[in-house]
């Protein structure tokens, strides 16, 4: 994916220019050296630190270096208030309230203390305001560009639910079809095919599977308020039937329940199972996103979609998954960020990794609400699936109706879906333990689908699998 720098070649110039002495900016504004000074500060990570433990004891008195704890709680919910209220503007593509808020901080002196700190030079000052430019254009570079599908495909099939997009070149009658399911959570479906350099989908074909195929999810319109699970699966078979039985599945988070309960509905269509980062088993281990549905009040969630008019809207999921991990998706990322474009030679790599998943996660699409609060209910709380009791398409089924090879992936660093809500697959499923396997990989949850360590040697592997399984 091409990087932002096309767009800021005028303020790489200015900024190589001032790297050699001179500088063209005679409307600089004293006030923006602030920022710089705040996100590079080493009282900016002290603070941070302090945040995720604001009430422990001071081994040491510095009251002229730290602030105060009391200070720091005022300064952390005025701070979650701006990032919300920067977010809200974001989510809502407007451009024009995202630029005035950040003005609105560069002139508000109580966000500022004691942060506040003129800079030496005009040079400095000089460079610390292109360095700025570069920083909001990053920043913001999720409302000017949505993901993409990197690795060429073409469309083959179009349904309500979704559309099946065909990446192979050439289709061989004889293999089985492969077909990649990918997370249904509030993100476009592109993760599968997240950059040139990290495809599953390309990495699949360049390891030996044939005749690859993946799901596109479009987002649910108020029309499609009241499809369910049946209807996301009566569409996947329309879909299976179409490129031949025996299909391999590989299912990624969701994906991988939505292809266990296929699989368990339709044996007889399924050659080989995958599921990676899977909540099969819900109730397994002690994760953050079961203990929230264990703990909400039983309205919260159909609440949520009846604010979005009987919709889920992507960004309250997405929402939600950032306020697990409410530090580094509102500070760190920050500040790494200005890291990368801080001086005359940016971090080019680190950027379009930047660029490549900014675009992807804070894009968002929408969810049937009735699907929706069927998978909050049947499948999380009350785990239906993995107690024989869900219903599909009309009828009950179980995983002991699985009896195909299955081969379950987790990640060791993953808190939205645990290891063990992965791997107690084996301990319900029909399938014989010498046709079962398991991997474990040194990633989180989204690195599982996409991270170049991963799909070097986990996928790889699960690649040979499969074709060992043909």
């Amino acid at each position: 994916m091409a990087t932002i720098k096309t767009k800021n070649s005028t303020a790489k110039e200015e900024k190589e220019n001032l790297a050699n002495g001179s500088s063209n900016d005679e409307h600089t504004t004293q006030r923006l050296s602030a920022f710089n000074n705040f996100m590079n500060s080493q009282w900016f990570e002290q603070w941070q630190e302090t945040l995720k433990n604001p009430f422990r004891q001071k081994k040491e008195k510095k009251e002229t270096e730290t602030p105060s704890a009391e200070w720091l709680i005022s300064q952390s919910i005025a701070w979650q208030n701006w990032w919300q209220e920067l977010a809200k503007a974001v989510a809502e593509d407007s451009i024009e309230k995202a630029q005035k808020h950040i003005g609105d901080f560069l002139i508000n002196a109580e966000l500022q203390k004691p942060l506040i700190s003129a800079a030496d030079t005009f040079l400095e000052l000089s460079q610390h305001i292109l360095d700025f430019k570069e920083f909001i254009d990053y920043a913001t570079i999720a409302l000017n560009k949505k993901p993409e599908w990197v690795t060429p495909n073409v469309v083959v099939g179009k349904l309500r639910c979704f559309d099946l997009r065909q990446f192979s070149a050439e289709i061989d009658k004889t293999k089985s079809a492969t077909l990649v399911l990918p997370p249904f959570a509030g993100h476009y479906s592109t993760i599968a095919d997240f950059s040139e350099k990290q495809s599953l989908l390309k990495h699949l074909m360049d390891y030996g599977i044939s005749n690859v195929y993946c799901l596109d999810y479009h987002s649910a319109t108020k029309e499609m308020q009241y499809y369910n699970i049946d209807d996301y699966l009566a569409q996947l078979d329309v879909f299976v039937d179409d490129i031949g039985d025996h299909v391999n599945l590989i299912g990624l988070c969701q994906g991988g329940w939505f292809g266990a309960i296929y699989t368990a509905r339709f044996p007889q269509k399924v050659k080989t199972l995958v599921v990676a980062g899977s909540p099969i088993d819900t109730k397994a281990g002690d994760g953050h996103l079961e203990n929230t549905v264990d703990n909400a009040s039983p309205t919260f969630f159909s609440n949520l979609v009846k604010i979005g008019q009987g919709v889920m809207d992507g960004r309250f999921m997405v929402q939600g998954f950032k306020n697990m991990n409410f530090v580094q998706h509102y500070f760190e990322k920050y500040q790494r960020l200005y890291k990368m474009v801080k001086g005359a030679q940016n971090d080019e790599a680190g950027l379009e990794r930047y660029e490549n998943f900014e675009i992807w996660y804070e894009n968002t699409i929408n969810l049937p609400g009735k699907w929706y609060e069927q998978v909050i209910d049947e499948l999380f709380r009350n785990n239906h699936f993995v107690n024989d009791e869900f219903v599909a398409l009309g009828r009950k089924v179980s995983p002991k109706n699985i009896t195909c090879p299955v081969y379950m992936l987790a990640g060791d660093k993953d808190d939205i879906t645990l290891p063990e809500q992965v791997f107690d697959m084996e301990k319900y499923i029909g399938t014989p333990k010498e046709k079962q396997a398991k991997g474990l990989a040194q990633a989180g949850h989204i690195g599982l689908f996409m991270g170049r360590a991963v799909l070097a040697k986990n996928w790889k592997e699960i690649a040979e699998w499969i074709i060992k399984h043909q």
